[in-house]
């Protein structure tokens, strides 16, 4: 095998690590942004529930910084044409007591073999004994150090660590990481669960009925974060409306009653709502506020 043949071989397998660390790079740096746009939305739109247009925005920025990292990460580097003469330079930038005589071996042996550019100027005699010389100790030459292989672990550690990130995510909150996935990602209209939910209690089927005139006592049940008030929002089909505060009955219950209900209407617990049909029927709509 000559010279050239064995350096080509190693040719190859740099090729193929520099490549591979190119996209461990590329991957890593993009699953930072990504990391970074988690860190930022994610409380926001908890807490806010952004509305689609923001998120759009939000999003927007998030592929106009992946194109970037992209194009100065992986298709730049990839761009660049990795000849037989450029890793040959770039295993002695590694190896400095090369003094060049690797990539000079290989072009006089391209030159003696006819492979070469031009024709011959040099002694031939000269090329066949550095040829001869880089022969002999090319199993010492450092080919692996021409690639910066600290950095491609760093950048893998780094990849590795933020996977694990999503994971720990999804392992502890996987229903927030769904949501805020199919939010941000996916522009989807899923909602954030509310930290506090309320409901309607006493009605069966969600209908209550009663006779015409009655009072109607109105219970409401919080789970979650109980608030310090309650306010029932109320609308009767003749177009009067109020408002009334509900009184804390018990732990995580609040309750009010409503004096003659004599006709049509619509109570509201915040997002929450009962109606009232025929004058005698409570129908409930359950729901949440935050």
């Amino acid at each position: 095998m000559t010279t050239l043949d064995q350096a080509l071989q190693q040719f190859g397998a740099l090729r193929q690590r520099a490549r591979s660390g190119i996209w461990m790079e590329a991957a890593a740096m993009v699953l930072l942004a990504i990391s970074g746009y988690a860190l930022a939305t994610w409380p926001i739109d908890r807490h806010l529930r952004l509305e689609w247009p923001f998120r759009v925005v939000l999003l927007a920025g998030l592929a106009f910084g992946i194109v970037r990292i992209l194009r100065r990460r992986l298709l730049r580097p990839m761009s660049v044409a990795l000849d037989d003469d450029e890793m040959a330079l770039a295993v002695e930038r590694r190896a400095p007591d090369l003094r060049q005589a690797l990539i000079s071996s290989l072009q006089f042996e391209r030159a003696l073999d006819g492979r070469g550019r031009g024709r011959i100027v040099d002694s031939t005699e000269l090329m066949s004994a550095v040829i001869a010389d880089v022969r002999g100790r090319l199993g010492a030459v450092p080919f692996a150090a021409a690639i910066d292989a600290a950095r491609v672990r760093r950048f893998t550690a780094l990849a590795a660590a933020l996977l694990a990130l999503f994971v720990a995510w999804g392992v502890v909150d996987g229903s927030g990481l769904r949501i805020w996935f199919l939010r941000n990602l996916c522009l989807a209209s899923v909602e954030w669960p509310r930290y506090t939910q309320l409901s309607f209690v006493g009605a069966t089927g969600n209908t209550v009925r009663l006779n015409q005139g009655d009072p109607l006592a109105v219970h409401v049940a919080v789970a979650g974060v109980v608030p310090d008030q309650v306010f029932l929002r109320y609308e009767y089909d003749g177009g009067e409306r109020g408002i009334e505060p509900m009184g804390r009955t018990g732990e995580g219950e609040f309750s009010t009653v409503m004096d003659s209900v004599l006709r049509e209407a619509l109570l509201l617990s915040d997002h929450n709502a009962y109606h009232l049909g025929e004058m005698v029927v409570l129908r409930r709509l359950l729901g949440a506020w935050s």
